[in-house]
């Protein structure tokens, strides 16, 4: 992927390093770890649909979906046969006329050949064998379709939304919901603020979904891909397996159709004051192709779902509300988020 730099960045940070009393300030990029394999790119280049909480619903919807191709094909073999016993019926009724015309044409015929032979007149060519047309007429085991062969015709057809056979990379997508990156490797927590200080701009990196993707994320995720940050406090509970976080602020909302197969850094028109402890996360209320695959267990990131709904999408779950505290129930594995933020520390 090639990075795209906004030189409002640049002017931004320029401008803040200038000023006297931040002369000393360090530049951070929280969350940014280049050392890790595999290589952070964001999936959704080509493969089956899904996004993350998203499968089962897929699952059970390819499952329905199968159930009444069945029915469906089973109607259809049903009416294919009784149309197929009609032509039968039609057939063997046109054998039958054909029969008694050829019956009749050899009568005719012989009587034609006994009056050649009393008056000279030339044979007539004799017609096919009636028992030869009966036996070469099709019989009930005729080439129909069968329910199996049905259904598997239109699994094929329905390859962009993957099946158990492809080898292609799947396309997954974070959706309706804030995350947050626990651990990638041996680093734990790594969008946790290192020092006090502004964050004065995000990054993320997004994977290039195809045009049929980007229509079915845009009509099952609610809209068009977006995504903002915000910036999380964590609060002391007595469950120590479920975290829950206070949302302190947040930056804007933006559309990320644009930057698709980019690396695009976003500034601040309004910078964030930190604190050190805090911590980032991505908000995603429609969905955004913001997730790299491939990682070992070791690796994973928790959502602002609640128990019960780590497998589902349907709901919006994404942390909002300023000053509200939820708890971050849902974790999964084997994947990282790809965003980060820029934090300027003050001395």
């Amino acid at each position: 992927m090639r990075k795209r730099a906004l030189t409002a960045t640049a002017v931004g940070l320029a401008a803040v390093l200038a000023l006297p009393a931040v002369a000393t300030a360090k530049l951070t990029e929280v969350g940014l770890i280049e050392s890790t394999t595999p290589a952070t790119v964001p999936s959704c280049t080509t493969g089956p649909l899904g996004s993350v909480g998203l499968e089962a619903e897929k699952k059970e919807k390819e499952g329905e979906k199968k159930k009444g191709s069945g029915k469906k094909s089973a109607s259809g073999h049903k009416s294919s046969t009784r149309r197929h016993k009609r032509r039968q019926a039609a057939h063997a009724s046109s054998l039958r006329r054909t029969a008694k015309r050829d019956a009749r044409g050899v009568v005719l015929r012989r009587h034609a050949l006994a009056l050649a032979g009393a008056g000279g007149l030339a044979a007539v060519t004799p017609v096919r064998d009636v028992a030869h047309l009966a036996a070469t007429a099709p019989t009930t085991e005729s080439a129909t379709p069968s329910t199996e062969a049905t259904e598997a015709g239109e699994e094929g057809e329905e390859g962009t939304e993957g099946s158990e056979t492809t080898t292609e990379a799947p396309c997954l997508a974070v959706s309706r919901t804030t995350g947050i990156q626990s651990k990638v490797g041996p680093v734990k927590h790594p969008l946790t603020v290192p020092a006090n200080g502004r964050i004065v701009a995000w990054t993320i990196q997004l994977g290039r979904p195809t045009a049929s993707q980007i229509k079915f994320f845009d009509e099952n995720e609610g809209g068009a891909a977006s995504a903002g940050i915000a910036v999380l406090s964590p609060v002391k509970t007595k469950s120590k397996s479920t975290p829950t976080y206070h949302l302190l602020a947040q930056s804007g909302i933006l559309k990320l159709e644009p930057y698709f197969g980019l690396t695009v850094q976003f500034p601040l028109a309004k910078t964030i004051k930190v604190k050190k402890g805090d911590v980032i996360a991505l908000t995603v209320p429609s969905w955004a192709p913001a997730l790299a695959l491939g990682f070992g267990k070791n690796t994973s990131w928790r959502a602002s779902r609640q128990k019960g709904q780590c497998s589902t999408t349907s709901s919006q779950t994404a942390q909002t509300e300023l000053k509200s505290n939820l708890s971050y129930y849902c974790m999964y594995q084997t994947a990282r988020l790809t965003y980060s933020a820029t934090l300027i520390s003050t001395p």
